[in-house]
């Protein structure tokens, strides 16, 4: 029994995980890498299960087992391991990896000591196999391990273990003597021998065996060797028959017993079937390596560290544990383009606005953005500073695809890193390159792709990143994106500064405000607003669909089949199946209808050539001519024509098809589904030609064909008229992440309280913590200026200052009384009196206000003064303009303040047919910059500063306040 076990045996658990060694053996101070397929069930549970073990040491039962007869053997995981020995070693797990081209996993282990395993089964904590363990005795000399010991060295029987194992000493050092004086002088021997000195002799004679033992059955008598003067036995037996092998036997033997001698006396690498490199090979991969390092001109500090790496390298053999991790960080150093600048393109200003205009439509602010930052290069030369420009729009406006133009202008590689989701800083800063699968950072990695140092890197979605225990990713960024420090960036896995000054560095969002302060701070940000109808319809027309076409095989050059959209579709398919601030829903549009012609015509191919390999050269005759347009309009009347057709072959199979000459009329009572293929049974003529196929023809797609493919209208364009009916309803300008909406406001009174309380106010729809602060602001509002708007009775500001402790002012009653109120004072006091004695609409109802869609979360502080609005027009009983929206903040003085997206809001007004919009008046300016003309053009844009002129344009006749009378 080992006496070095120490507390790991006293510790030792009474079963631990199985991790069979098919036709091979590892002893005690050997370590081994073994390689196992992740295909195998218990494979990957174990890999499984040690992987999410949290102890600080990992034993698993490392096991031989014998497959001598493992073609005769069931295909079964059970089976394969009934050839399992019982003696095993104890196995400590060093490292664990994954080879993912070849599915399978690795294991570093080192052997322990020895022990007797038993009871195979599978365990409870995993799918994979778990053996009952115990310290196996020592062995009396009547052991088989001792009759093998006998047999192979027969002089040494009766003799004590410490004279063996000077013995074994003395005979290693003749044959490491033979082996340096026939094969020249090798620095393994001194090792190998101070090695064998410094440990006891039957861990020795372990050592000896285990480099010694050419073959299974040789190791697997080592292992079975439990007594110690057996074990040291065997290695003597081996040493002589090694000796006298390289006594009498040529230089290939000699070779190969040196090669054994020369290894790293601690490793054992497990057979495999993949071959391996020579030592010489390995050391021109160094090399090579090292040359690339040296050619790229890095400076002498990164140069310093690749020379110490690639020394390291050479000195240890690619079996040493660190070994795969230096050589992956050389691999890293040497690809970098330390060096290495892109050679640009110098267009001219006009030529840089000539490929911003060709692939993108508008946008002028934009490319006028990026013909400066050219212009300023041309002045500037290398110096110029990179501006670090932040996108920021909805979705689909075209972020990435001008960040892309970008790079195309300038001549320079385009890398794009996407940042959404990210949560973990590593992936920004790289991990430690002691960790198992270390990699640089998402910023090093996109360098080694662009292969330039100068590349344009693209950061998206800056606004979506998060962050938890692992980091902030986002502050990670800031030494990216400061030009005062991205000189030299530390990545973690390298741990050298690296330059990224010269990086063109552009990223996107869709909202800034989601974006970190410190990080926004270093950003110049664009906006990037929603495109309105017409210029949707435009792109669609310049971009998208010839694009869309050429992806589908429907442009002429292709299939010699045009597609031609009718005047108005596109723009029929905008209003009616997409809503959306960019254009990625008029795409997919177009790419369903493409897919409807393309199948149409395929489908009219294949049958038009089975025509003709049966019946020649038959023509069918139909009232459509060569190169006849196809619409939607034309479908039934071939679907009618085909079936005559089918119907006249069936009755008269004899006549030909050339005598038969058809008409449009309806289909007979029995009418059934007809493939796709023959609505286009017309959209091609089916000619006797030479070639046999189809000749050419336009196919146009009109309104009739776009319900056949995208349905009814999903969106139905709503007039702001249609909803604004009546008293208590208005039409409010939001922004969302997809543009700009018009938000209707509906308002009503649930109660008409009681004349002792104040009313309640009820706001749902799915209202955040501003827009209700919002509503009560309106309220508020509307309640301390009843008086001016006309909604107290005269007298009711004593009589609530008694009831409420309110200390009104009462207004001259001829004021209060103004004639362009629905209802005068007294009138309303009456009125009020009718409905519930002394109760006032402003001050005792209960109102419920409600904003629709109630699925969608709405918060923000722009809808003040709509909600104002709502609140007046109920209390009052007149109803709001139907041609009017508006946004705004209110304060409690009734000020308007400004707000944002005002071009998404007022695109969104002008698609609902609204044709008066009020707006805050310092937005006014924001109208005239961003909106386009034809929109301003369309709609009247009134700006405000006060509430009371925003209800003195809402109403019609204006509701005009009046002043106080000062007693």
């Amino acid at each position: 029994m080992d006496d070095d076990r120490g507390e790991i045996m006293d510790a030792l658990p009474d079963r631990l995980p199985l991790l069979a060694l098919f036709d091979e053996v590892l002893l005690p101070s050997a370590v081994a890498q073994v390689r196992i397929s992740s295909k195998s069930t218990s494979s990957a549970g174990l890999i499984q299960h040690l992987s999410s073990s949290s102890s600080n040491a990992i034993y698993v039962a490392v096991v031989p087992v014998t497959t001598e007869n493992a073609a005769l053997a069931p295909a079964g995981e059970e089976e394969r391991l009934q050839g399992m020995h019982s003696i095993g070693i104890i196995g400590r797990v060093l490292q664990l990896g994954k080879v993912p081209e070849a599915g399978e996993s690795t294991i570093m282990v080192e052997g322990i000591s020895r022990i007797r395993v038993s009871g195979l089964k599978k365990s409870n904590l995993g799918n994979f196999h778990t053996v009952a363990v115990q310290i196996p005795r020592q062995t009396s000399k009547s052991s088989p391990a001792h009759g093998v010991a006998r047999l192979l060295n027969p002089s040494n029987n009766g003799q004590s273990e410490q004279v063996l194992g000077e013995e074994l000493l003395a005979k290693t050092k003749i044959l490491l003597d033979l082996l340096v004086q026939q094969r020249g002088a090798s620095s393994a021997a001194p090792k190998i021998l101070e090695a064998l000195q410094a440990m006891p002799s039957h861990r020795a004679a372990d050592m000896v065996a285990g480099l010694l033992a050419a073959d299974f059955k040789d190791k697997l008598a080592v292992l079975n060797a439990v007594d110690h003067v057996s074990r040291i036995n065997l290695a003597l037996g081996l040493l002589k028959r090694v000796t006298s092998s390289v006594l009498q036997s040529g230089s290939s033997r000699n070779g190969r017993i040196q090669r054994q001698l020369a290894s790293t006396p601690r490793t054992l690498i497990r057979k495999m079937d993949v071959p391996r490199q020579s030592d010489d090979s390995q050391q021109d991969d160094i090399a090579e390596l090292l040359t690339k390092l040296k050619e790229a001109n890095p400076p002498q500090e990164v140069l310093t560290v690749g020379n110490r790496e690639a020394s390291r390298l050479q000195r240890t053999g690619e079996h040493h544990p660190g070994y795969a991790m230096s050589r992956a960080f050389l691999e890293v150093l040497s690809s970098l383009p330390w060096s290495n600048f892109s050679e640009g393109s110098y267009r001219t200003l006009h030529d840089t606005r000539g490929v911003l205009d060709s692939a993108h439509y508008g946008l002028d602010k934009v490319k006028d953005r990026i013909v400066q930052y050219v212009a300023v290069q041309r002045l500037q030369g290398l110096d110029a500073r990179s501006p670090i420009l932040c996108f920021v729009g909805p979705p689909g406006v075209g972020k990435t695809s001008l960040a892309r133009s970008v790079a195309e202008v300038l001549g320079k590689p385009f890398v794009r890193i996407s940042l959404g989701g990210v949560r973990d800083e590593a992936e920004i800063r790289g991990h430690r390159k002691t960790y198992v699968g270390a990699m640089p950072g998402r910023v090093i990695n996109g360098i080694r792709r662009a292969g330039v140092r100068d590349p344009v890197m693209l950061l998206d979605e800056v606004d979506k990143m998060g962050h938890d225990f692992r980091g902030d990713p986002s502050s990670a960024l800031l030494e990216v994106l400061d030009p005062e420090q991205n000189n030299a960036f530390v990545d973690t896995y390298l741990g050298l500064p690296f330059d990224l000054s010269r990086v063109v560095f552009i990223s996107t969002a869709n909202r800034a405000s989601e974006i970190p302060p410190p990080l926004l701070d270093r950003l110049e940000v664009i906006q990037l607003p929603g495109y309105t109808v017409q210029e949707k319809v435009m792109i669609g027309q310049k971009h998208l669909l010839p694009k869309v076409l050429k992806e589908h095989g429907l442009d002429s050059g292709t299939s010699g089949q045009t597609v031609r959209f009718s005047d108005g579709v596109l723009e029929r398919i905008v209003q009616d199946h997409t809503r959306e601030a960019g254009v990625r829903g008029l795409e997919r549009c177009l790419a369903a209808i493409c897919r409807y012609c393309a199948t149409g015509i395929v489908s009219q191919r294949e049958k038009a050539e089975g025509s003709f390999s049966e019946e020649g050269s038959l023509r069918c005759h139909s009232e459509v001519k060569p190169n006849k347009t196809v619409d939607g309009g034309t479908f039934k009347v071939w679907e009618n024509e085909w079936q005559l057709v089918h119907h006249h072959r069936e009755h008269h199979p004899s006549q030909s098809r050339c005598a038969l000459q058809t008409e449009p009329t309806q289909p007979e009572s029995h009418s059934h589904d007809i493939p796709v293929g023959d609505r286009f049974r017309n959209a091609l003529e089916l000619e006797g030609n030479e070639k046999g196929g189809p000749s050419p023809s336009e196919m146009i797609v009109d309104v009739e064909l776009i319900e056949r493919v995208l349905g009814p209208p999903k969106y139905i364009r709503e007039e702001a008229m249609d909803r604004i009916s009546g008293p208590g309803i208005s039409a409010g300008l939001v922004w969302t992440p997809v543009g700009g909406m018009v938000q209707y406001v509906e308002g009503c009174c649930t109660s008409y309280g009681h004349p002792d309380k104040l009313g309640q106010l009820t706001l749902t729809g799915q209202a955040g913590d501003v827009l209700e602060e919002s509503a009560m602001i309106a309220l508020s509002w509307v309640r301390s200026n009843a008086m001016e708007l006309g909604l107290l009775p005269f007298g009711f500001g004593r009589k609530l200052g008694k009831k409420h402790n309110i200390h009104h002012r009462d207004s001259d009653p001829e004021v209060c009384a103004a004639s362009h109120h629905t209802l005068d004072c007294s009138a309303q006091s009456e009125n009020s009196a009718t409905i519930s004695g002394d109760s006032i609409p402003v001050m005792h109802w209960d109102v419920h206000v409600h904003l629709p869609a109630g699925a969608i979360p709405k918060d923000g502080p722009s809808a003040g003064v709509t909600i104002a609005s709502v609140l007046i027009s109920l209390f009052s009983g007149k109803p709001l303009r139907s041609d009017t929206a508006m946004t705004g903040e209110l304060t409690l003085r009734g000020l308007v303040l400004p707000v944002g997206g005002v071009k998404e809001k007022v695109l969104a007004a002008h698609e609902c047919g609204v044709k008066r919009v009020i707006l805050p008046r310092r937005n006014v300016r924001d109208v005239e910059i961003e909106v386009p003309a034809d929109v301003r053009d369309a709609m009247e844009v009134i700006g405000v500063d006060k509430l009371e002129d925003l209800l003195a344009s809402a109403f019609d006749p204006p509701y005009l306040l009046h002043t106080r009378a000062m007693l």
